[in-house]
């Protein structure tokens, strides 16, 4: 199906639900309208991509578009991803457009913000917190082979899972899942995520007014470098040591208790952000 250019839209989408076929494939995403399509207007955000959000069957839905290429892979990826235990969207196929570009389809996840938003709208002293959610979920990533390529505040969403903030990963067309990471791999990994990291606080802070907090900033971006190697060294410790049947038990036990901690400092400051997740 990723050969020969289509002519018309090609779908492959995983079990649509009635409605998430009939829309309006043919059109240029970005000049879809709501008479056309269920439209869900979501304060979402930076992309590098075109997104609409649609509802179909009580459901919304993630429409991206980007290079057909890539697109195949992020929903191939997305898929492999669905069996196993790490937090991320779920996939729903992709439709093939004439020339080089694919709409990706992903399900919404619900009441979730972009890690970068919400950073945007608490206060400062919350930072380190919701930072660690995005190294525990680099650490898993890294734990069942996936090399990310691409960790940042933007490919980071949270979500309110009970008594813990959870942290989910999206935007995988960069990733690539392995059987075993190299110490090699790993590092480039965190190095991505350490720049990604330190661009975005800079932007933020600049956006806000706070431009003289430029070098307490670059600190705390480089030293996500040591938080990731002390979690990554904590996950392989306990590797060593425990039994098959224990494994997810105590490899999720630090994760709980920091997501735990996270969500009571936040407090009241939850109240500010506004869901919207991709």
């Amino acid at each position: 199906m990723t050969g020969a250019r289509p002519t018309a839209p090609s779908l492959a989408l995983r079990h649509p639900p009635h409605g998430l076929r009939e829309l309006p494939w043919g059109e240029p995403l970005e000049g879809w309208h709501a008479s056309a399509a269920p439209l869900v207007e979501l304060n979402v955000g930076p992309s590098r991509h075109l997104v609409r959000f649609v509802a179909v069957a009580d459901e919304v839905y993630a429409v991206k578009q980007l290079p057909r290429r890539l697109a195949v892979h992020e929903d191939a990826v997305l898929v492999r991803l669905g069996a196993t235990v790490l937090p991320c969207v779920r996939p729903g196929g992709y439709v093939l457009l004439p020339g080089d570009d694919a709409l990706l389809v992903t399900r919404y996840l619900t009441d979730s913000w972009q890690l970068r938003a919400a950073l945007a709208r608490v206060g400062a002293e919350h930072r380190h917190a919701l930072l660690g959610l995005m190294l525990d979920l680099l650490v898993e990533a890294h734990g069942i082979g996936l090399l990310w390529g691409d960790c940042s505040l933007a490919n980071t969403l949270l979500r309110r899972d009970g008594r813990q903030l959870r942290a989910y990963l999206v935007d995988v067309e960069t990733s690539e899942l392995q059987d075993r990471l190299t110490d090699g791999q790993r590092e480039q990994d965190v190095g991505i995520a350490v720049e990604n990291t330190a661009g975005a606080l800079l932007d933020l802070a600049a956006a806000a007014g706070r431009g003289r907090d430029t070098e307490a900033l670059l600190r705390e971006a480089v030293a996500l470098g040591d938080r990731y190697d002390r979690r990554w060294q904590g996950r392989t410790a306990l590797a060593k040591h425990r039994s098959a049947g224990q494994d997810g038990a105590i490899r999720t036990g630090g994760m709980t208790a920091r997501a735990t901690q996270a969500l009571v400092a936040l407090g009241p400051d939850l109240a500010r952000l506004t869901p919207g997740g991709r």
